[in-house]
């Protein structure tokens, strides 16, 4: 992107005004309601400053505590480099997408991020770094009348314009359409959207001025809430669906905007009053015996809990949506259900019935010649495959899903079937191909702005490029898509990276900086209650303590990899923990702690001993060539 005059200069003011704070506390406020914008001027100071020898990191305001002395307390924490105090610089993101709504909190996020700043001014002191922190202009003036102090503080305010697009392609219909639309194209789009939001508010300002009571104006807010929504406009839908519900007084009709007002924060990720508004739709269909809007309201139940990592709760949501859809007939319906409940039992590992979920989804799918929705459930069943090791049916079935992308010119999809034809090439070792289809991938996220989903191929290429032995570049890698997980306060996906990161370290010896990489994904992966990938970072921790010579903390470490190996029975990892174990007890012989391993198999001494001989025997006869670490 091109910047314009004005945003350069104000760019350099603020380059200038970050190099004089060096390693001490400087509160830079940076003005910009345009994302793209954003997060341009991000990337080119912080290019900056790594050229000139500065750390730089990210911090993320969680929206449920948008405390800014929190945030930077929890960056430190997990960063050793800005403990030590070093020249380092925080961009700290997320004011600008804080809600001014309230919907049913005593306080709305801004409320709260005003209030959290104008007491929390002296007890910032203890970081030594300069930090830029992102607000939009609303935000910015919020923060200027509710938290003079803090405002006062500031070493600097940095405004930047919007500055018009430059972006002439046409828009692609991902729905039954196969050609592109050249004669739409997104600035007329949104210049569409921009007179009908006007033409919305004007109606709701007249019939206000008329009749304050009237129940039209429910209509006319709840239009104007699905006309934000789909402007991405999230906060102001929020605001425009809370309207229609105070002036909307049938009830049948309030069902549909609660569900509306629901699924707009669980887009947000604003989970737990997203599953309130559904839990209100659902008992108010059930007063009114209204099975569709029942139904509903439990898929979207089971959505959220889905979207919380709570997948007996979201089985249990899909299995009554699946009941009332089958009593109501809805074949269409239950393809949906019945894809979603393939999702949950994959990400329960119950893989053979994810597979049966997904095939009668399917098999729907082309009874009602619906072609473009098989290519999602083609996709799925590649990545059923996948975990079953099944690498040829599950290439099968992406390039399946590839092809219906291509025929109905989705490429915004295709990119996470590149995605995971790029995984399938790994697995089989096809190093360069896996390259390929990871950067093919990245191309369309990039061509599309999704920079959530670019973290997960940053991570993979990290990992094709650490099989190359390429470890340079695999931290480079990595380090995209921890920032991107930290901007997007994805605290869950942080610790693949961070394991990816300590596996980079321990190749380069460098065994103290891999130990806090993955003490850093362990705590959170205990964090989440995700214990069976646990497993595979315990085994590196014990790695890295054997490497070091701390013998005693390796036993604890492949003991816990074991138990939870043993616990899940997944043969593949217990494969892995078996052949360490018999190679670090045949090095390092100990009776106490192989007794220990025969414990938890519950097996005898002499039967463990036999089977450790014998895989010492085998893998003396075969290649040492390792898998890249996932």
């Amino acid at each position: 992107m091109e910047l314009s005059k004005f945003n350069q200069r104000e760019l350099a003011k603020l380059i200038v005004s970050v190099r004089a704070s060096a390693g001490r506390l400087d509160l830079l406020m940076a003005i910009c309601d345009d994302r793209e914008l954003r997060e341009t001027l991000i990337e080119r100071y912080e290019a900056v400053m790594k050229s000139e020898g500065m750390a730089v990191y990210r911090a993320s305001l969680a929206p449920n505590n948008p405390s800014l002395k929190a945030s930077l307390a929890e960056l430190v924490q997990y960063n050793l480099p800005l403990q030590s105090g070093g020249s380092a610089l925080v961009t700290v993101l997320g004011a600008a997408g804080l809600f001014g709504v309230r919907l049913n909190e005593e306080k709305s996020e801004r409320e709260k991020f005003f209030f959290s700043l104008q007491w929390t001014r002296e007890s910032l002191r203890g970081f030594e770094f300069p930090v830029v922190l992102w607000l939009s202009g609303a935000v910015a003036k919020g923060v200027a009348q509710q938290a003079q102090d803090f405002w006062s503080w500031r070493g600097g305010v940095f405004e930047f314009e919007g500055q018009a697009a430059n972006d002439d392609r046409g828009i692609i219909d991902t729905g039954n359409r196969r050609e592109t639309d050249t004669k739409s194209t997104p600035a007329k789009k949104s210049d569409d959207a921009a007179r009908q939001i006007a033409a919305l508010e004007q109606q709701v300002v007249e019939l206000r001025e008329q009749n304050i009571s009237s129940p039209l104006l429910g209509t006319l807010y709840e239009d104007l809430g699905d006309t934000y929504g789909k402007q991405d406009a999230k906060e102001d839908a929020l605001d425009a669906y809370g309207q229609a519900l105070e002036h909307i007084k049938e009830k049948e009709k309030q069902p549909e905007v609660l569900i509306k007002l629901g699924r707009t924060l669980q887009k947000c990720r604003r989970y737990e009053p997203a599953r309130e508004y559904f839990q209100r739709a659902l008992e108010l269909s059930r007063e009114l015996e209204d099975q569709r809007g029942q139904s509903q309201a439990w898929y979207r139940l089971g959505y959220v809990a889905y979207d919380m990592r709570d997948f007996i709760i979201a089985r249990e949501c899909f299995q009554e949506t699946l009941e009332l859809e089958q009593d109501l007939e809805d074949r269409q319906g239950q393809a949906k259900t019945y894809h979603m409940l393939g999702m949950v039992t994959q990400e329960l590992r119950e893989y053979e019935q994810a597979r049966s979920h997904y095939q009668q989804a399917l098999a729907i799918y082309i009874e009602f010649n619906s072609r473009y929705s098989q290519a999602h459930t083609y996709h799925q069943l590649g990545i059923v495959a996948q975990a079953l090791r099944e690498y040829e049916q599950a290439r099968s079935h992406y390039q399946q899903a590839l092809a219906i992308q291509i025929e109905f010119n989705d490429r915004y999809s295709q990119a996470s079937t590149y995605h995971q034809l790029g995984r399938v090439a790994e697995e089989l070792r096809e190093y360069e191909q896996a390259r390929s289809h990871y950067q093919q991938a990245l191309a369309i996220q990039i061509e599309f702005n999704d920079r959530y989903r670019q973290a997960s191929t940053y991570h993979q290429l990290g990992i094709v490029a650490q099989a190359l032995r390429e470890y340079e570049q695999a931290r480079s890698h990595y380090q995209q898509a921890l920032a991107i997980d930290i901007e997007f306060n994805d605290r869950y996906n942080q610790a693949s990276t961070y394991q990816g990161l300590g596996a980079v370290a321990r190749e380069l010896r460098d065994y103290e900086q891999a130990r806090s990489h993955y003490q850093q994904a362990l705590a959170i992966k205990i964090e989440f209650n995700d214990r069976y990938n646990q497993a595979r970072t315990y085994y590196h921790l014990g790695q890295v303590a054997e490497a070091t010579g701390e013998l005693a903390e390796a036993k604890t470490c492949y003991l816990k990899d074991l138990e939870i190996s043993v616990e899940f029975q997944d043969q593949h990892e217990l494969n892995i923990t078996f052949e360490n174990l018999a190679r670090f007890c045949g090095e390092h012989p100990d009776d106490v702690f192989l007794g220990n391993i025969a414990q938890v198999l519950n097996e005898p001494v002499e039967a463990v001993q036999q089977r450790f001989a014998a895989l010492n025997a085998a893998l003396a006869d075969e290649p040492d060539d390792p898998p890249a670490e996932a």
